[in-house]
């Protein structure tokens, strides 16, 4: 299961299961080479005083069945409530604004298991 709680111990967990997480690179350099896959993993763990943060791309099918119109790629987002902030419904935006463009995102692959249906994972 990917784990709840700080982008930090998140990044960690990527990092320490290479056996099913790959990674990728850098957000802004796989962008500009359309090489991001549905369900990759962006993220900045919290580093130093550099505030993480953890996104879902989801491409661009998902969202054009609701609004048909949209060209753009997207990604997802939600907060867990902490102590220092209250939880925050899911969210989704566009892979060309600055939110994502601006951050250092590193983009992670899950490559465990998978059976035609959904991602079976277990760390």
């Amino acid at each position: 299961m990917y784990p709840c709680g700080s982008t930090a111990n998140q990044y960690q967990h990527l990092i320490n299961h290479s056996d099913k997480w790959k990674y990728m690179g850098y957000y802004r350099e796989l962008l500009n080479n359309s090489n991001l896959e549905v369900g990759d993993i962006l993220i900045v763990g919290k580093k130093g005083n550099v505030s993480g943060h953890t996104v879902l791309y989801v491409g661009n099918e998902l969202i054009r069945r609701k609004y048909p119109e949209q060209t753009n790629s997207y990604f997802v987002s939600s907060s867990i409530k902490s102590e220092k902030k209250p939880s925050r419904s899911p969210g989704c935006g566009d892979t060309t604004g600055s939110y994502v463009k601006d951050r250092n995102y590193e983009v992670f692959r899950y490559i465990g298991s998978y059976d035609g249906n959904r991602k079976n994972y277990s760390p």
